[in-house]
């Protein structure tokens, strides 16, 4: 019953944040404006909550609480650090730098060891979506 509620919420705010996004330019002159990253976000809540909740209500639902370990705890608290870090670092040294060092931290988290595949996704990442924008017009 409460991943249902969590579900719902999930559509709920999605809703609200398309809502919202609706009232700003989803373009300009410049390239896209302030409302056309709400408004992606927001029907991708919507879509994720509406699966989440067809999810739940099409498959039998165990009864053993989810319970979150002490490892998977570790991981979901280094995932904050790195965004943190992230944001402090966009500031300092700007996106590329910022998002390759997100990138790496994220991969090591998630128990990737190779520092050669490491490398490739954080250069790939950062400078694919640097460029990216900049095929959009804009700037990050």
């Amino acid at each position: 019953m409460q991943r249902s509620i969590a579900a719902v919420a999930f559509v709920a705010f999605g809703a609200f944040t398309v809502t919202y996004a609706m009232r700003l330019r989803m373009y300009t002159a410049d390239g896209p404006g302030a409302g056309l990253f709400p408004l992606i976000i927001g029907i991708g809540l919507i879509v994720c909550g509406a699966l989440w909740f067809v999810q739940l209500r099409t498959t039998p639902e165990d009864s053993e609480p989810l319970v979150l370990g002490p490892v998977a705890a570790a991981r979901i608290v280094g995932q904050i650090a790195a965004l943190l870090a992230f944001a402090f670092l966009l500031s300092q040294f700007g996106f590329v730098p910022a998002a390759a060092a997100l990138t790496i931290a994220t991969a090591w988290i998630a128990g990737e060891r190779s520092w050669l595949s490491i490398a490739a996704v954080a250069a790939g990442c950062s400078v694919g979506i640097k460029l990216l924008f900049r095929l959009l017009g804009t700037e990050l």
